[in-house]
């Protein structure tokens, strides 16, 4: 293998990032760090959504017992005041459902936002790629025809 073509290699690992199976033990750990952070945070994602789960069902059961206590209501305005209570209580978990999509969806926009800059990255990657490629035909091509000069010449 070529000095260049050795270098192009080491160029193309380290933009590729940390891999497990590099053979630099820093590499390798930094990569198994990356897949650690990305596991706790997936795993802090999912215990956020079933604690919200769980809440959601107390204050639905909430609700639901706050509607036979207001069946129960005689006098207007007792059942008033139940009714009132029953909407706070109903705007409260829509106040929470919607602050959990909006977190959602912000958290979604991110991970989009990184994806398109990889995307972004690796585009440009392949672009020199080409481009080294491009320059090393061209190397390679200069080279045979000087070759077959000198072969054409002493013949």
């Amino acid at each position: 293998m070529s000095k260049a073509a050795e270098e192009e290699q080491e160029e193309q690992e380290e933009a590729a990032g940390p891999s497990v199976e590099s053979l630099l033990p820093q590499e390798r750990m930094a990569a198994r760090r990356l897949r650690i952070a990305a596991h706790n945070e997936a795993k802090a994602r999912v215990q956020k959504l079933e604690s919200e789960a769980r809440s959601s069902m107390q204050r639905f059961e909430e609700i639901t017992g706050g509607w036979s206590q207001a069946k129960a209501k005689v006098i207007p305005q007792d059942l008033h005041e139940a009714l009132g209570s029953q909407q706070q209580l109903c705007a409260q978990l829509l106040e929470d459902k919607n602050t959990l999509i909006n977190d959602l969806q912000q958290e979604l926009k991110g991970q989009d936002d990184r994806y398109v800059k990889e995307l972004k990255q690796q585009a440009e990657e392949v672009d020199l790629m080409i481009e080294r490629m491009e320059e090393q035909v061209k190397s390679l091509l200069r080279t045979n025809r000087e070759e077959l000069k000198h072969i054409e010449v002493r013949s």
